[in-house]
């Protein structure tokens, strides 16, 4: 069994903060079902696959699965539900991920790597709960409650249940869900708008470097990189260097003090997204080329 270092799993919490078992504030936990490749009725069910690292279902591509007709008129998840990843996982991702379930779902299943828990609305905001055990996979602390086989990670599910959690009372219960929520979905909003500026500005590139302003050029002409308009130059790509320089192969060792250094994982996307460079020592005559 795990121990705490405190009166929860996350340390200690406020005085007037409750503590409790995860598998006490559940009304009941069911592992899934695969189905079979055929049979007398299509289900919608969901894998670890459709997890993202922050609570939301991806369900571009559910697998449909068959069950009997009396077994699949079972199968239905309820707002309020929550879906944990029990095996799967992998060298850098832990189990333990957490699915909310924001509406009801009829015709849905999950597998058999995946848990369905049902929170007790009476002892908890089921919500708030989900934050608190997705909380315990982005924080890491996940790893004590697994173990690892050949092929993936496997949750150890009964010490997960006698983990102890904190309780703040009902009313922040709801107000730490209703922030996280905004909080989280603010965040999907600014990725979204990133994405859809990344497709713009590739789109835009492949325009300008091919075709150049629109409506300025009439004529095209064919070169070995594809048509461009025809007063384009296209120079051999060395003649616009006035040189070119290899970098220095500098061993970990070296590492520590002297000349800054610039390595590719000080870039990306054409900016240095640090200037806290690492430092190398290395010959002065070397620098200084």
């Amino acid at each position: 069994m795990i121990t705490h270092h405190g009166r929860t799993i996350f340390g200690d919490v406020p005085a007037d903060w409750g503590a409790e078992l995860i598998g006490k504030l559940l009304i009941d936990h069911q592992s899934g079902d695969w189905g079979d490749d055929d049979g007398e009725k299509a289900v919608h069910v969901l894998r670890s696959t459709n997890f993202t690292d922050r609570g939301k279902l991806n369900v571009h591509d559910v697998a449909t699965r068959y069950f009997s007709s009396k077994k699949a008129d079972k199968m239905a998840l309820r707002k309020g539900d929550l879906l944990l990843e029990r095996s799967g996982g992998g060298p850098a991702q832990p189990v333990g991920r957490i699915a909310f379930i924001t509406d009801d779902l009829q015709n849905h299943w999950f597998s058999n790597f995946v848990q369905l828990l049902t929170p007790n609305p009476d002892k908890l905001n089921p919500e708030f709960l989900g934050w608190v055990l997705l909380e315990l996979n982005q924080r890491g602390v996940i790893e004590r409650l697994q173990h690892q086989t050949t092929q993936m990670r496997n949750l150890d599910f009964r010490d997960y249940l006698r983990v102890f959690v904190p309780i703040p009372p009902r009313p922040e219960q709801d107000q730490i869900a209703l922030s996280l929520r905004t909080a989280m979905e603010a965040l999907s909003a600014g990725e979204e708008k990133l994405a859809a500026s990344i497709r713009v500005k590739a789109a835009l590139m492949q325009q300008l470097f091919t075709r150049g302003i629109p409506g300025r050029h009439k004529q095209l002409t064919k070169t070995k990189i594809g048509e461009v308009p025809r007063e384009w130059d296209v120079p051999n790509l060395q003649s616009l260097f006035r040189s070119a320089t290899n970098g220095l192969y500098v061993p970990e060792s070296d590492y520590g003090s002297g000349t800054p250094i610039i390595r590719i994982d000080t870039f990306e996307d054409g900016e240095f997204y640090t200037r806290d460079f690492q430092r190398v020592r290395i010959w002065s005559a070397v620098a200084q080329r």
